[in-house]
């Protein structure tokens, strides 16, 4: 996490292709702390400088590792063993009633934290699957990974469109856009081309 918040920092300061380092850093950041609402607010500022086409958009980072922090998984547990024990001991001491509603609501709290849990890691471990990479320089979409693959959109990518890796082969990297459809515009790009946007991130001299 440190190393992400430290590109975050320097990336302002890389001159050249200064807009898909910055996007890149803080996606990179935002992997490791996505509901910061800081990073959150300088991921946007950095999209407002990408020049997206017509038709494609960054792609929205939601889902409940972006709503729910750790912390706030941590104080629902505690709550609700809180509240569990509470109703326990009110039922033995003889208010039945309360207790076991106390019980229940506090069994309720368990279940809803282990659901968020168990979302939050598949989140997570899907994000990681297809990590983010962030256009660093103009090219075109390919439909395959070399250059004589017909183009799969009609003018050059501009630096700083986002997209998730999917498959990476000779030196090329094929990744999703969203473009509005359900499946998104996948195409092929040089890995040159890319900055990663999960671990440590190339900016570009």
């Amino acid at each position: 996490m440190k190393l992400a918040l430290l590109l975050v920092l320097v990336a302002p300061l890389s001159g050249i292709a200064q807009s898909p380092a910055t996007v890149a850093a803080h996606r990179a950041a935002s992997a490791d702390a996505p509901t910061d609402s800081g990073l959150r607010d300088g991921l946007a500022s950095a999209r407002a400088e990408v020049a997206y086409p017509p038709g494609l958009t960054p792609p929205r980072l939601g889902g409940v590792r972006h709503a729910v922090a750790p912390l706030d998984l941590l104080v629902l547990s505690v709550a609700s063993a809180v509240t569990a024990t509470v109703g326990a001991v009110a039922h033995k001491l003889g208010r039945r009633r309360r207790g076991a509603a106390a019980v229940a609501l506090g069994l309720v709290g368990w279940s809803l934290t282990l659901g968020l849990s168990v979302e939050t890691e598949r989140e997570r471990r899907f994000d990681e699957a297809r990590p983010a990479v962030v256009v660093a320089e103009p090219a075109m979409l390919r439909g395959g990974n070399g250059p004589n693959f017909p183009s799969r959109w009609p003018v050059p990518l501009p630096p700083g469109v986002e997209g998730v890796t999917l498959h990476r082969r000779g030196g090329w990297v094929q990744l999703r856009l969203d473009d509005g459809t359900p499946d998104g515009l996948i195409g092929w790009l040089p890995e040159a081309c890319v900055l990663s946007a999960v671990g440590p991130t190339r900016i570009r001299p």
